[in-house]
């Protein structure tokens, strides 16, 4: 079957080594995600321990687009009763441009009809349509004058791990972090410092990869789980597989500091739910107060920006962020997020890359700085 794994702008490169790593084959990228060939087994197992994609699809079918009746024609030839039951509810999604359709709407409006006059004739009763928790999403796409027809696998978002119950100003999507982790090179021996943790998304996202613990480890549902062909004894086998290979390091050198001791206390509620709370050293700090415990590491952070920061104390945070990062951080690889595109450069410090993400809807840059003895 072929499959594509979903993922952020700029973490494709980290989903194609993730897929590799996970046994997937024929892997190649493409903006917005990667497609892969891969088995049942396969599709259930990444869907449980892939990091850094929001979703995995099931392409049921690719043809060159020939306008509405085509799609029509195309869709209804799929055998949809062997994939689901009608008493199944159903959500269609739809991504074009107006150069094929003045209206995208029209893709789930016929795809929908298409669906449903097949069943009603195979099966006499047809799908209903959940536009909130619907047990089944079909996604239909054109793309490079391409449709594709595919059956979403995973249900909710991946980066909705299911640790993060408590809300933050600012959170960064767990998928996003898994990447930015990916990025920074971090080879799992180094000490890891986040001094800017909020609720805890990096360190967490770090001491799961650490422990080669799989990300959805607390989840319970996945999409597949409606689908006619899902064999439960398969997918507890996976699990069991998957949970046998954690890995119990007695130490850990991931560290993790805000200055608010409230953001610590929410950031270890998190990590206690997916058992990782002691596999972090915690500290409440001000960045510029904490001095790391090596001297050589990688640091990864999220500092505040955009409204978060204060327009008249922006020269004065950059100054602080460069300040220390030369007094403490000599010999490390510091990694800072951003998306406050206009300031950034007064940190006036030279960047060794700049690499560019979305953190949902927002465009961020990763700095790399390499920090001098």
């Amino acid at each position: 079957m072929w499959l594509f794994a979903k993922s952020a702008f700029g973490t494709e490169k980290y989903t194609a080594f993730e897929l590799k790593h996970l046994g997937a084959k024929e892997i190649f990228t493409s903006p917005g995600g990667v497609y892969f060939r891969g088995n049942k087994s396969d599709m259930m197992r990444i869907n449980y321990k892939i990091r850094t994609a929001t979703r995995i699809l099931w392409i049921l079918d690719k043809f060159q687009w020939q306008g509405e009746k085509e799609l029509y024609r195309k869709v209804k030839e799929i055998q949809w009763e062997r994939l689901f039951h009608p008493t199944r509810s159903i959500l269609i999604h739809h991504d074009t441009d107006r150069k094929y359709l003045k209206d995208s709407r029209m893709l789930s409006l016929i795809s929908k009809d298409a669906i449903c006059d097949r069943f009603r004739e195979k099966k006499g009763l047809r799908p209903n349509i959940d536009k909130e928790k619907p047990d089944i999403r079909i996604f239909i796409t054109i793309n490079n004058n391409y449709c594709y027809i595919s059956l979403d696998t995973s249900g909710d978002s991946l980066n909705m791990r299911g640790y993060r119950t408590k809300n933050h100003p600012a959170p960064l999507r767990e998928t996003l972090a898994a990447s930015l982790i990916f990025a920074t090179g971090w080879n799992r021996r180094d000490v890891l410092i986040d001094p800017m943790c909020g609720s805890g998304t990096i360190p967490i996202e770090a001491a799961l990869y650490y422990l080669n613990i799989p990300p959805q480890i607390i989840r319970k549902y996945f999409s597949f789980m409606n689908f006619n062909s899902f064999d439960v004894d398969l997918w507890n086998n996976i699990r069991t597989e998957s949970v046998k290979q954690i890995i119990d390091f007695k130490k850990s050198p991931i560290f993790a500091g805000d200055i608010s001791a409230d953001f610590i206390k929410i950031a270890m509620e998190h990590a206690k739910s997916v058992g990782v709370e002691n596999k972090i050293k915690w500290y409440v700090a001000d960045f510029k107060d904490f001095k790391p415990p090596k001297s050589r590491g990688i640091l990864l952070m999220n500092p505040p920006y955009n409204k978060r920061l204060k327009q008249d104390k922006i020269n004065e945070f950059y100054s602080m962020l460069r300040d220390t990062l030369k007094r403490f951080y000599k010999g490390y690889r510091a990694f800072i997020l951003t998306g406050d595109m206009g300031n950034y450069k007064k940190i006036h410090l030279k960047t060794a890359s700049e690499t560019n993400f979305y953190n949902g809807p927002i465009q961020v840059k990763l700095l790399k700085y390499l920090i001098k003895r």
